[in-house]
């Protein structure tokens, strides 16, 4: 094997670890994203419906 295909081939190794840490560092990103997306949609819900059942009881406490 010359230098040349020597060369080429610790890059072609060194381009596949590279790749395999970056898949890794992106599922690692993907799962907070879809985290901090359910906990801002449950604070979301729960404030909501506080807000709702509030605003239905009174409707319903001025019709009676």
């Amino acid at each position: 094997m010359d230098v040349f295909g020597m060369v080429r081939a610790a890059y072609g190794r060194a381009a596949r670890q590279w790749s395999r840490c970056q898949h890794g560092a992106a599922l690692v990103e993907y799962g907070l994203l879809i985290a901090f997306i359910a906990v801002t949609c449950l604070a979301a819900v729960a404030y909501i419906g506080g807000w709702a059942n509030d605003a239905l009881t009174s409707i319903g406490n001025r019709i009676q």
